[in-house]
């Protein structure tokens, strides 16, 4: 599992969950095995989250005593949530929400950047569609803070933004002025100007909004050419974010394949990274979230054609044998059952009894483990539950 090396929650401390991680749990037998699921932080309070905590696992707890586990057995499975209620700095580490898994043999722990409704599972493997949500726009793209003074580049995700050295690029348009040209900008910003307008620090010393322009066009040029080395390693979308025109006028110069401008309001040196990082998200997101659509286009368009199906017993061999091309998950809600050995068949369980598996999980862990794709539909995205596939063949 992958750690992010700085996170707009809280720099270090959100595992970033992958979809190897999915898959390992989804693998994962134990019996039983308990998973948890709680958001963290939304009312402010310690005391709160650590109750809501507590309650999942007296309900877990009620459970495992009603299938027959000797209490020392319980307290061994829920020796690590337990170890949680007594680390008061554990829920304060700018996470939204946690997922705890027991008794598989390699109990965990996963930091979450979203807030998962409250609730367990008592089965025999973990419960992980609910991880599904973290998944979604899941990839990297770059964020191009531009700022006269100060341009910087972020490797980013949907929930972090990690800064990347520059190294031969001038990052300051100082770099660039003639001589008599920079004294008056470092004179103009010695005087404290620090005005919304990009040409604002050259009116201070009369050097003129045209010459101030022709300047800032030659550094846009210059950071362009600059910059190409740079982005040319990279095939992810870019987002270049600047005050008024100054980041649509750098993107037409890039020759970056998928690039996007985020017009800030203010000052770029004073903006909020966790806003520049909301803004470039927004305008980024129908990219990284492509293929989740497609996914939804492509099963409607294929239905009654014998390639899609949202039977779950079909859905799960096509998983298992690598025939599933996406999953369209519609529901979060476990579906207990298990195989029948030596067949495809299924056998389904109103309620969780021992050896059960949540079989939703179990057809996402297959299918992403093949090289497919897993989706959460939203409410009404699609008009089946609880999963869908398309089939490769």
């Amino acid at each position: 599992m992958a750690r992010l090396e700085c996170s707009l929650f809280s720099p270090g401390v959100i595992d970033e969950v992958g979809r190897d991680d999915i898959i390992e749990l989804a693998r994962s037998m134990g019996e039983p095995a308990v998973s948890i699921y709680l958001p963290v932080g939304l009312y402010g309070e310690v005391t709160h989250d650590k109750t809501v905590l507590r309650d999942l696992m007296t309900q877990a707890r009620l459970e495992l005593g009603e299938d027959g586990y000797e209490p020392s057995r319980i307290k061994e499975l829920l020796q690590l949530p337990e170890r949680l209620l007594g680390d008061d700095t554990f829920f304060t580490q700018g996470m939204r929400g946690m997922a705890v898994f027991c008794g598989t043999g390699q109990d965990r722990v996963l930091k979450l950047p979203v807030a998962p409704e409250p609730a367990y599972s008592v089965a025999a493997s973990p419960w992980v569609v609910p991880l599904l949500s973290v998944l979604e726009g899941a990839g990297d793209f770059g964020i191009l803070w531009l700022d006269l003074n100060d341009v910087r580049l972020y490797r980013a995700g949907r929930f972090s933004m990690t800064r990347l050295p520059l190294a031969g690029v001038d990052v300051s348009i100082e770099d660039v002025l003639p001589e008599e040209d920079r004294q008056a900008h470092l004179s103009a910003r010695a005087e404290g100007t620090a005005r919304t307008s990009r040409v604002a620090v050259f009116h201070a010393k009369g050097v003129g909004e045209e010459r101030a322009k022709r300047h800032e066009e030659r550094f846009l040029e210059l950071l362009a050419a600059e910059l190409a080395p740079h982005l040319a390693q990279w095939s992810a979308p870019l987002v270049v974010a600047g005050v008024g025109e100054l980041a649509a006028s750098l993107a037409g110069r890039l020759s970056h394949a998928q690039v996007a401008a985020v017009r800030l309001e203010g000052s770029p040196s004073r903006a909020d990274e966790r806003e520049v990082h909301r803004r470039a998200w927004e305008a980024v997101e129908p990219i990284m979230t492509a293929g989740h659509r497609a996914a939804v286009a492509r099963y409607a368009a294929l239905a009654g054609t014998g390639f899609t199906t949202f039977e779950l017993e079909e859905v799960s061999a096509a998983a298992r044998d690598g025939r599933a091309e996406s999953l369209l998950v519609a529901s979060t809600r476990p579906a207990w059952g298990r195989r029948l050995s030596g067949t495809s068949q299924v056998e389904l369980h109103e309620y969780a009894v021992i050896g059960d598996v949540d079989l939703v999980g179990s057809a996402v862990g297959d299918a992403l483990a093949s090289g497919a794709e897993a989706y959460l539909a939203a409410a009404g995205e699609v008009p089946f539950a609880p999963v869908g596939a398309i089939l490769r063949y």
